[in-house]
């Protein structure tokens, strides 16, 4: 595919916007290696030793995705939701953040932060926006999980 010039300027900037944080460097790289252009990195990245010790791929092609969906936009909030309601069965549900990839309008392909869910029984991602070419994430534990709920 043919990159257009203003698409070019577009994502040279995306790459740029990288905060001289060598870990978040490290972060961006790693995620890179899976597939995309750019990832779209927050200034302050909280789950960033967490992403770079623990990040798996979640690939749709090797796990099914089950869309539950939620209110638009509200990845975090959705997902914190749909962990709670699975309090009962513990370690079916697990809160999965980190983030996205997907296809922006002008065909450059972003990272963006984002949380979804795990089943565990059934070896499925349970997205509650919209559907991702990709996914890398780290999968909280119960602590990590309530901190999650608590904050979102």
């Amino acid at each position: 595919m043919l990159i257009q010039p203003k698409k070019i300027s577009r994502l040279k900037w995306l790459q740029q916007k990288y905060h001289n944080n060598p870990k978040m460097e490290e972060l961006r790289d790693l995620i890179l290696s899976c597939g995309g252009d750019a990832v779209l990195l927050p200034v302050v990245e909280d789950d960033l030793d967490k992403l770079l010790d623990r990040g798996l791929i979640y690939d749709p092609i090797d796990f099914e995705v089950k869309l539950i969906l939620g209110e638009p936009c509200q990845c975090h909030r959705n997902s914190a939701n749909l962990w709670e309601a699975n309090s009962d069965f513990p370690n079916r549900v697990l809160i999965v953040t980190g983030y996205g990839l997907t296809r922006d309008s002008d065909g450059i392909e972003l990272w963006r932060q984002h949380t979804w869910c795990f089943d565990t029984l059934e070896s499925k991602i349970i997205e509650t926006t919209e559907l991702r070419k990709l996914y890398f994430g780290v999968e909280l534990t119960k602590e990590e999980s309530e901190k999650f709920v608590w904050e979102n």
